[in-house]
């Protein structure tokens, strides 16, 4: 892998394990914020996972969780 692949990988763990975070903080289950959203349980299971996923998702997220985009963006500086 590239430092730049790499770098990138460390970003999408930190992301990931914010918004895990975030769920945990609300004591939800994933299926609890899956039903909630109107995101798939596969589609949380890929974030949380650092698996690919795509910046609509992450924006649904921010919505669901009533904080700005920037503040999940914020979280890799």
């Amino acid at each position: 892998m590239s430092k730049d692949t790499d770098l990138h990988q460390k970003h999408i763990d930190l992301i990931s394990a914010y918004m895990r975070e975030l769920r945990f903080e609300e004591f939800k289950t994933q299926i609890e914020v899956s039903k909630e959203s109107g995101l798939h349980r596969n589609t949380l299971l890929r974030v949380e996972n650092s698996k690919n996923y795509t910046i609509k998702t992450l924006l649904k997220l921010a919505d669901y969780y009533g904080i700005q985009p920037s503040e999940i963006m914020s979280i890799i500086n």
